[in-house]
């Protein structure tokens, strides 16, 4: 992979590789248990020889991140002037996806509780959020964060503990930023095996009313595969999904930053097409990315594209645990009897990434430029609050009225769904699917314009 600082752009992407999936040790997987309550122990381990956190959890955010440290906001023009880089701010991402029409109509996300999934968290997330929605121009908002029982201590030495506060950070940025009175809650699980995740997404929502569940992170659907029961281990960990399914809360997943390929537990790229789970789960809403093209007021210079640069590419393809659901059953022709990814895209792209603010770190706080879809999920799911808001009730599982909407009103005004038609997925030598003027395992059925988007799923999937 060329670093982006040998073709003369200054770089201080951090961490040696970056991770599609949050890598977890297939042991882990070995242990993985039915229904739990939150913060029961796993009994698998996860500890690096020096006794830190497992070096094999990884956010995307990892490796996506672009001149940090920057004293302020840079405009686009400047970030291709002084960097060599396109960046955007909230205001042209909002501006891009059309949200201006939805504000002026009082749909802000108010009402809503955006539920976004991470580990370790981040000890400045609170202050951080004051100085970007300050310096984004919109009110700022107060961040529930809870740490569930095995939720390790905050370690600034451990680079993958950092790695999440990077992750976080954007999770929570993002969402603000296009749901600005969305109520945010954070969510630590142990990070130690896989089996607490999903008994603390049960667990939160057991007791508040979330309407969207954002997971920025995902795991190799291999790592969880046994010859002689084949998936089951995956299919113990789906409880919380169903049960989230049965209460009408939609689930949102990154597909993934290497293309049609993943990234194995020992560093190492799939040699053939692969896909992550929990985005490949049919109750999840799978989210890929574009690559967007604006100038400095936010306006589109051309048509949105699949994200593929020298950092990462759109995760998508075929999954081998999970078959075709019905809603998918319009574009068997593309899946076969499996279940594709990525449902829908939006923004990823690293080298023209979202500009964020942070502060744990002296060495590195200020503005930095960061891309990959764990961009693209949070964008997703405080869009998806919106037209929860716009309904006046939680939509759940939005798959089935995407799939309506693209089959029965195309791409059009009246659907809000819009076509990606350029570039591809193939990335690290895996070759990987084609944009195409319909639905493709590339960025699925392509992107949105929230202003028409909005409405009409919040009007379909309310009789769904």
């Amino acid at each position: 992979m060329q670093p982006l600082s040998s073709r003369g752009r200054r770089s201080v992407a951090i961490g040696a590789f970056t991770a599609s999936c949050l890598l977890i040790p297939s042991a882990a997987f070995a242990a993985a248990q039915a229904p739990s309550t939150a913060g029961a122990s796993s009994t698998s381990t996860c500890q690096s020889a020096a006794g830190s956190a497992c070096p094999g959890f990884q956010p995307l955010v990892t490796g996506h991140v672009l001149d940090e440290h920057q004293a302020s906001v840079l405009s686009t023009s400047q970030c291709e002037a002084q960097l060599g880089i396109a960046c955007y701010t909230g205001t042209q991402l909002r501006k891009a996806y059309d949200l201006g029409p939805l504000y002026q109509r009082g749909i802000t996300g108010a009402g809503q509780t955006i539920v976004i999934v991470d580990f370790f968290g981040s000890p400045t997330l609170q202050h951080d959020l004051d100085v970007f929605s300050k310096a984004m121009g919109i009110p700022s908002t107060t961040v529930t964060v809870d740490h569930y029982d095995g939720s390790p201590a905050f370690d600034p030495t451990d680079p993958g503990v950092v790695g999440w506060e990077q992750e976080t950070t954007l999770d929570v940025e993002t969402v603000h930023e296009y749901a600005p009175k969305a109520k945010i809650v954070v969510v630590l699980p142990n990070p130690d095996g896989y089996a607490p995740m999903p008994a603390v997404v049960k667990a939160t929502i057991d007791k508040q009313p979330a309407s969207v569940v954002s997971f920025s992170f995902g795991a190799p659907e291999s790592d969880f595969y046994d010859p002689k029961t084949g998936y089951a281990a995956l299919d113990q960990l789906r409880y919380a999904f169903q049960d989230a399914t049965a209460r009408r809360i939609t689930l949102v997943a990154s597909t993934g930053d290497w293309g049609a390929a993943t990234m194995e537990d020992d560093g190492s790229l799939s040699t053939s097409p692969a896909t992550c789970w929990p985005a490949t789960d049919p109750d999840v809403v799978a989210v890929g990315g574009t690559s967007l093209h604006l100038n400095d007021q936010g306006v589109r210079l051309s048509p949105d594209t699949v994200w593929n640069d020298s950092y990462g590419a759109s995760g998508g393809g075929l999954s081998s645990a999970f078959s075709r659901p019905a809603y998918q059953d319009a574009v068997s022709s593309v899946t076969g009897d499996q279940r594709g990814v990525p449902d829908i895209s939006t923004s990823a792209d690293v080298i023209g990434g979202e500009e964020v603010y942070w502060s744990f770190d002296p060495a590195t706080a200020g503005w930095a430029v960061i891309g990959g879809t764990s961009e693209a999920a949070p964008t997703v799911s405080a869009i998806t609050a919106l037209a929860d808001q716009d309904a006046g009730h939680r939509l759940g599982n939005i798959d089935n009225a995407l799939y309506l909407l693209q089959r029965f009103g195309g791409y059009s005004r009246a659907t809000g769904l819009v076509k990606v038609t350029e570039g591809n997925n193939s990335w690290g030598g895996v070759t990987g699917y084609e944009a195409t003027s319909g639905y493709n395992l590339a960025t699925g059925l392509g992107t949105l314009n929230a202003a028409e988007f909005v409405p009409t799923l919040a009007l379909l999937g309310g009789h769904l």
